[in-house]
């Protein structure tokens, strides 16, 4: 009994799945009987009704590019009766190439639509789908050229400009083109000043990036904008300048004059100030005796290719000094082997030979060192009598004589008596101490000072001694 049970359900189901399969057959042949009489409307009910239950196959593939064409060829009824909202959805259902290029033509036809009724937005909404979704339409340049004067009224300059790029790099046949340059060249001073707020700012990359690509259009401003670009290469040579990027900045000061013939002179200036500002550098390191980092600088300097003499000639100088120092050096160096073993004779003349290739404050301190030994060798306490009369020009012994006249002429010049020049050795080598006394009946004047014959200088060891000096 329960076999019987079994075998009952495998037929039901059989007859069952032959039923679908029949039903499903029917369906599809009955849609596409309906689409070859051109009765579309039901040739989609009955395709939807096949699509959905089928399980796959080329009978599918067939049933939806038949379906597809079924919403084409509605929507082409449709556009023909300029119902442009339907014939766009059913284009749309369609899902083909054949509707989407008559699809661009619906959103067009109301965004037209939505500029006669005032509709702004709802214009902007459709040629922003046509130029987002349908990239090959050929109603492009039109509709960058509507967008434009939209936003042109609008003030939005930005995206007038974006529209404007679109048409300048893809269309540049097109009549629409012709048409909108004059207008654009009109506000492309704003796209100046935008530039000019970035030079500003102190982007000049940015500021350059905006005026060259300004250079593309056929514009009447070029000359405005041929001098704003001088003015931001000028700012980049400057800034350069002080970083000490004398490269860049030659490059960009030439620039200058490229685009703005007229700031010729001010561009060679700048490559002059280049110049100076690399002798600046030189000079301070020849001050400080470091020729080899001064020549390297002017080195540097003349590979930029800048054309500049007192450089080259800095640069010989340099190499000439490096040369004289390294001979001043070596007799400096003999020099002070003969001033260790006291022959300052010979010490003298070997300083004088160094500073005749190179002027050192330390080796003329030392000729005069040796000038002052050597007269201290000979005649010491002479020397150091010297070293006091001649003082300022004299001015201790104009002092003590004035003093001496004024007592001789309140006590009689028998009654004061002069010591007259004492000079005796003092501690310390090369020192010595020097006296000078003004004796009265009433008062007694003791003058003495230490003087060191090495640095021939002099300093007082009483009051009355400092007084005079």
């Amino acid at each position: 009994m329960k076999i019987w049970k079994y075998i009952f359900k495998i037929l039901s189901y059989t007859f069952i799945i032959v039923c679908i399969s029949c039903s499903l057959s029917s369906s599809y042949h009955l849609a596409r009987e309906q689409y070859l009489k051109k009765n579309y409307v039901a040739a989609i009910q009955q395709y939807d009704y096949y699509i959905k239950r089928s399980e796959g196959g080329a009978e599918l593939s067939i049933a939806e590019l038949e379906r597809s064409e079924c919403y084409y060829q509605l929507g082409l009824k449709t556009f023909s009766s300029e119902n442009w909202t339907l014939a766009m959805k059913l284009f749309y259902l369609s899902n083909s190439q054949y509707a989407d290029e008559k699809m661009d033509n619906c959103y067009f036809e109301l965004a037209q639509i939505a500029l006669v009724n005032n509709n702004i937005d709802e214009a902007m909404q459709h040629y922003n789908y046509i130029v987002s979704n349908l990239p090959t339409s050929e109603l492009l340049p039109e509709v960058f050229f509507n967008r434009i004067r939209i936003n042109i009224e609008l003030k939005n300059y930005d995206s007038a400009f974006t529209d404007y790029d679109m048409i300048f790099m893809n269309y540049k046949d097109s009549e629409y083109l012709t048409e909108i340059q004059p207008v654009m060249d009109d506000i492309l001073i704003y796209r100046i000043d935008k530039a000019i707020a970035s030079k500003n700012l102190g982007d000049y990359d940015t500021a350059l990036e905006k005026l060259f690509k300004l250079t593309q259009y056929p514009t009447k401003h070029i000359d405005e904008i041929n001098k704003e670009i001088a003015d931001v290469y000028l700012l980049i040579a400057e800034k350069a300048m002080t970083e000490k990027n004398y490269q860049k900045a030659k490059e960009n000061f030439l620039e200058v004059e490229k685009y703005n013939p007229q700031k010729k002179e001010l561009a060679e200036q700048g490559v002059q100030k280049i110049c100076n500002s690399c002798l600046s550098v030189g000079h301070e390191l020849i001050k400080e005796q470091k020729f080899n980092e001064a020549i390297n600088i002017y080195r540097e300097f003349l590979e930029f290719k800048i054309d500049c003499e007192s450089v080259i000639a800095a640069l010989e100088d340099a190499k000439f000094l490096r040369q004289n120092y390294i001979k001043a050096k070596e007799f400096e160096s003999i020099a002070l082997i003969s001033e260790e073993k006291k022959n300052f004779k010979k010490a003298l003349k070997l300083y004088q030979q160094s500073y005749a290739f190179f002027e050192k404050s330390e080796v003329r301190e030392r000729i005069q060192i040796m000038q002052n030994l050597i007269k201290a060798e000979e005649d010491p306490k002479g020397f150091a009598k010297s070293i006091i009369i001649n003082y300022k020009n004299g001015k201790i012994v104009d002092l003590l004589n004035k003093l001496k006249n004024d007592l001789i002429l309140v006590y009689s010049k028998d009654m004061v008596e002069i010591s007259g020049w004492r000079v005796l050795y003092y501690s310390g080598e090369y020192k010595y101490e020097l006296r000078y006394d003004i004796l009265t009946p009433k008062e007694n004047y003791y003058y003495v000072w230490l003087v060191d014959l090495r640095e021939k200088d002099i300093s007082p060891l009483n009051k009355a001694s400092e007084k005079l000096m």
